[in-house]
């Protein structure tokens, strides 16, 4: 298992009110409503993924995810 570690502005991370999906898997698109970011575009976090697969390129079930503000 893999660790990746990621970086992203408070603007790129927040938090919603509400979701609908439509279509399924890699066509899955998803709308959020009510959202309102963390931070701003100054503020930076790191994203830890854990219990990733070696050669993993999305998100699957298992893995833990940690953010750590700056």
């Amino acid at each position: 298992m893999a660790t990746f570690f990621l970086t992203i502005r408070g603007d790129q991370l927040g938090t919603f009110s509400s979701l609908s999906g439509n279509g399924n898997g890699i066509n899955r698109v998803l709308t959020l409503s009510g959202t309102s970011p963390y931070g701003s575009a100054t503020d930076v976090y790191t994203i830890r993924i854990d219990q990733a697969a070696n050669d993993a390129t999305q998100f699957t079930n298992g893995q833990i995810v940690t953010i750590y503000d700056s």
